[in-house]
């Protein structure tokens, strides 16, 4: 297992100044709660406070966003489609639709359900692509039962449940459910019909949603967002890019436009100039090497997977830090190592083991020890550093 440091703030994910949180969601850039916060309008986040905690919604729409990922994800929250009935009739009917101005519903992270055992469910939706006229598609669901006795559970196999895949570049749809018999003779198992697009992670059916769905009226739902309607290789050649330095750009599965990400050996907001930060990575010669302590291991594991974005501090220069040094002290990227000069091994700190004269070169190269110096956080710099 390995030890953790963990300074007090984490990497930026908004620009200087603007509001990085609504309620329990974090809001990276290119999105916003304001002008001079977002890339453009369409990363807009509108933070309701009317609610405790408050709430982010998608521009001024009721698109209720719980979570904004930096690798083109944004999930969201959907009404459900519902058809119900009792002895007298039909009760209840819920026929919503959705769109996405700028965003592509994610054909990787949904799929389209219909529950009930009377029910006939469709999705109508358009397919989206950059510089071009929609095109429109659709999708059905069926699913027949007249006893529970056959409705599996924990499986949708198309009994009491039908599921199937989401077309690439749907940007909105409309669902339709309905029954051929109105749930007659089966009202005290299944009195409804219900269909809508979940993640698919988030699903797994019950023989209790026949009934419990009646009661709940959204659902998790992933959209997929992307900066523009150019590709990456189109951006590559103009003067205007999203993505800021030691980042680049890639073309998304789904939809249009491009995102960017950090480079290898970098981590961070790729769309916040300065915002990927390098890791920092010792070589592990002296770990296959020479023999550690436990402790020293974990120190110098956890300091092989730090990265951290900070003014460098000579610690050499500071004479306090110098004198735990008996012979040579040697400055590194917010840190520093003490080591011993040729013909000697050990430590070479004043309060370790020094330096201690070997018998041959050779025996120096086979038992010697490197120690690496964890990163002195609080006291010595103030930097932003995680670790993985």
């Amino acid at each position: 297992m390995l030890a953790a440091v963990t300074a007090a703030t984490e990497f930026p994910i908004a620009k200087p100044g603007c509001q990085d949180r609504c309620g329990n969601v974090s809001i990276p850039y290119p999105f916003g709660t304001r002008k001079d916060c977002y890339y453009g309008p369409e990363f807009l986040i509108t933070c309701n406070h009317s609610f405790n905690p408050p709430k982010a919604f998608l521009n001024t729409s009721t698109i209720n966003v719980t979570e904004i990922t930096l690798q083109g994800k944004l999930h969201i929250e959907k009404l459900i489609a519902k058809d119900c009935y009792n002895a007298s009739g039909r009760t209840l009917t819920f026929i919503p639709s959705f769109k996405l101005a700028n965003f592509i519903i994610s054909d990787a992270d949904n799929m389209f359900v219909s529950i009930g055992c009377d029910t006939v469910a469709s999705l109508t939706g358009n397919l989206k692509a950059a510089d071009s006229t929609e095109n429109e598609y659709e999708v059905g669901c069926t699913s027949l039962c007249n006893s529970l006795n056959y409705v599996p559970n924990d499986t949708c196999s198309g009994i009491g449940c039908c599921q199937t895949s989401l077309a690439k570049g749907v940007n909105q749809f409309y669902l339709t459910v309905s029954s051929q018999k109105n749930h007659e003779g089966i009202l005290n198992f299944s009195p409804c019909s219900y269909a809508f697009v979940i993640e698919k992670k988030k699903f797994n059916f019950s023989r209790s949603y026949l009934q419990d769905l009646k009661y709940v009226d959204k659902l998790p739902m992933v959209a997929d967002w992307s900066i523009g309607k150019s590709s990456c290789a189109e951006v590559k050649k103009s003067t205007k890019n999203a993505c800021q330095g030691n980042s680049t750009c890639y073309d998304p599965d789904n939809g249009y436009g491009y995102l960017c990400t950090c480079l290898d050996g970098y981590r961070g907001n790729p769309y916040l100039p300065n915002g990927c930060l390098g890791i920092y990575l010792l070589s592990l010669f002296c770990f296959f090497f020479f023999p550690l302590k436990l402790e020293s291991l974990l120190r110098f594991l956890t300091n092989l997977l730090c990265f951290c974005s900070f003014p460098d501090i000579d610690e050499c220069t500071d004479a306090t830090v110098n004198n735990n040094c008996t012979h040579i002290c040697t400055n590194l990227q917010g840190n520093y190592t003490c080591s011993c000069p040729k013909g000697y091994h050990g430590d070479g700190r004043k309060n370790g083991e020094g330096c201690i004269r070997h018998r041959s070169l050779v025996i120096q190269v086979a038992v010697g020890k490197f120690v690496y110096y964890p990163l002195h956080f609080q006291s010595r710099c103030s930097c932003t550093c995680y670790c993985v």
